[in-house]
Formats: C-alpha cells, structure tokens, sequence
C-alpha cells in the first residue's frame, strides 16, 4: 500500500511538468526579440501604412499630406464643380451668339449692298425719265414713283447702316477694331508668347484671289471644300470636320475671304493650316500648336520655335 501512494506522488510531478511544457510556446531563436502578440513579425511589416484611395476623405486619425488635399479638394468641392458647369455653359452661350451675330452681319450687309445696288439704278434712270418727262413722252405720276422709289432705298440703306454700327459695336464716325492680337499677351502673367507665321504661299494666294459667288443651305462643309477644290484647284483634307453643316451666301468675295467666312461662321473653332499637299481643315486649338501659314492668318502660333531651316515657304 505504501508503494502505491509514493509511485503516485513521484508521477504526479512529472505529468504537470509535461502539460506547462506542451502548453508553452518554443523561446524565440537567439538574436531575435519577441513581438507584442497581434503585430506581424518586423521584417513583413509594410515600409508605409496604408492610405486612402485617391478621391476619398483621409481617414479620422488625421489628415493627409497637405498636396494631397489640396488636389482631392479642386477636383471634389461643390462650388469648383459648380463653377466649372457655369463656365460650359458660358462658352456654349458664347459660341451661339457668335454663330448669330455672324448670321445677322451678313444678312445686314446683304441689304446694305442691295439698297446701294438699288440707288444706283435709280440713279442711272432718273436723268433719262426726266428729260422724257419733260418732253411729254412719259407721265409726271412716273417721275414721283421713281423719286419715291429712291427715298425707300436711301431710308433702307440707312437701317442696314445703323444695324451694322450696333452689330460691330461702333458708333457713327468711329472707326470698328479687328479682333485683339493674340501675341499681345502679358509677360508678367506666365502666358504663352506667340511665334510669327509665314505668309500664304504665292500659288495658294494667287489661287483664292479668284473671286466667287456661293449660296449654301445646311450643306456639309466637304461639299463645300469639293466646291471650292473644283474651281481653285487647291486641295483640302477635312476629316470629320467634313459633316459640319453650313448655311450662307457670298457675292464677289475672294475664295480666301470665303474661307474665313467659314471658319468665322462657326465661331474660329476650325482653322485651315497650310501643308505640301494643300490646306488641313482641323480644329484651332489644334492649329495653334502647328506651325506654317493659317487661315485665317491671325489666328497664332503657340508651339515650339520653328528652325530657320525648316520653315514652310
């Protein structure tokens, strides 16, 4: 009995031993430390924490790097958005009144030259119709028609006179400004300096000094350009410029005036830049940053200076 209760008491020890030894974890090797239980060991530990993805609030730790914020800032806050929906709306409006007062400009100055056209014909008639009135050969009732006549067309030229000063935005007796240089910008703003353009070639000049007569209806400007092609033989690639519709008419005009006709009757939104195989039709944005002779020529060069060398004839 008493050999039962000491082999007990010796076994007892060793099976607590057993179950601290089995429970407890293996000591780290040597030369390393023990980590904080819930952190991943040092060596996979990420060189920077994570940050938000790019567009979202920083987290509610504390704010971002200072850049950071400003950028999600100008791209996030309501009144940039709104004022960025104000400008595109303001350019569309600014391009429909310049489409319109196009429009109204030629319209007018087609009655202008109507009405003078008008006076002179009467003018050219009335010295006849009066000797013949004077001799009897035609009633007096004619002479007042044509009197009257002249009266109507002098009144009529002096309504398309007073419409054209309010479309240009002149007074009687001042002189109408062009439109303001481009390469008269401000130094001290950080603007971009304009680099001259060449003149047109002499071949190109010569072959748009030609005067035209064109009607047009909502035709797509490629048809146009065919037109013009035809009789100037001056080749154009347009593009898909080309389904632009155009509506206007032009009498003893220049085919170049025509063509900044058409570039002014879309508001300068496309621009015709000079090439070895004719004229490009693309978008004036565009052309400013391609060197070479435009039409129409005030619209500038912004690009990189253009070698001596290698400058378009």
């Amino acid at each position: 009995m008493k050999t039962r209760v000491l082999s007990l008491i010796v076994i007892l020890p060793v099976v607590v031993g057993f179950v601290s030894v089995a429970g407890a974890a293996p000591p780290p090797p040597e030369g390393m430390q023990r980590e904080h239980p819930g952190h991943p060991p040092e060596g996979m530990r990420p060189e920077h924490p994570e940050r938000p993805p790019e567009g979202m609030p920083p987290e509610p730790h504390g704010p971002g790097p200072l850049e950071e914020m400003i950028e999600v800032g100008l791209h996030n806050n309501p009144d940039v958005r709104l004022a960025e929906i104000e400008l595109q709306r303001a350019e569309a409006e600014l391009m429909r009144v310049r489409q319109q007062v196009v429009r109204d400009i030629t319209e007018i100055a087609h009655e202008r030259m109507r009405c003078e056209r008008e006076i002179d014909a009467i003018h050219a008639e009335l010295g006849e119709v009066e000797e013949k009135v004077g001799r009897g050969e035609l009633p007096e009732h004619e002479l007042a028609e044509m009197h009257e006549a002249l009266q109507d067309a002098h009144t009529g030229l002096a309504s398309s006179e007073a419409a054209l000063h309010y479309l240009l935005g002149v007074g009687p007796g001042m002189e109408p400004r062009g439109p303001r240089p481009e390469t008269e910008m401000h130094p001290e703003g950080g603007e971009p300096q304009a680099s001259p353009r060449p003149e047109l070639p002499d071949h190109l000049r010569q072959a748009l000094s030609a005067p035209c007569n064109v009607e047009f209806d909502e035709v797509p400007l490629a048809e146009v350009l065919m037109m013009i092609s035809d009789r100037t033989g001056v080749n154009f690639i347009a593009g898909e410029l080309g389904e632009l519709p155009l509506s206007f008419h032009l009498s003893e005009v220049s085919f170049f005036d025509a063509l900044i006709a058409v570039s002014e009757l879309v508001g300068n939104e496309i621009c015709f830049v000079v090439r070895e195989y004719g004229l490009l039709v693309t978008h004036t944005e565009r052309a400013r940053m391609m060197p070479g002779a435009v039409i129409p020529p005030y619209i500038p060069y912004y690009g990189p200076p253009v070698p001596a060398d290698r400058r378009p004839e």
